[in-house]
């Protein structure tokens, strides 16, 4: 009885010994994940800043391509008129 009884109290400590180092190794593990989280949240941070300013000189590039299309046109549209009018009016 006595000796089953130590055998219990031995697989107990044993137990409570590896379920402590378990516990450890998951806060250890759980600390090293929070870590990771912080640098990948901080890099999502800059890269959002990046992309704005990105957005930002990607809108300033289409007004200024729609700049020059209506440009291109209105100077097409002078130079056709120019055209008509030496090829049909002898000055």
């Amino acid at each position: 009885m006595i000796n089953q009884r130590r055998l219990e109290d031995t697989e107990t400590n044993l137990f409570r010994g590896e379920l402590r180092d378990h516990i450890e190794e998951e806060l250890v593990r759980d600390t090293i994940m929070s870590e990771k989280l912080l640098e990948v949240e901080k890099k999502v941070d800059e890269l959002s800043s990046d992309i704005k300013s990105l957005l930002e000189l990607w809108q300033q590039a289409k007004g200024i391509v729609t700049f020059v299309k209506w440009s291109a046109s209105i100077v097409g549209f002078i130079t056709a008129i120019i055209l008509f009018i030496k090829d049909h009016f002898k000055w």
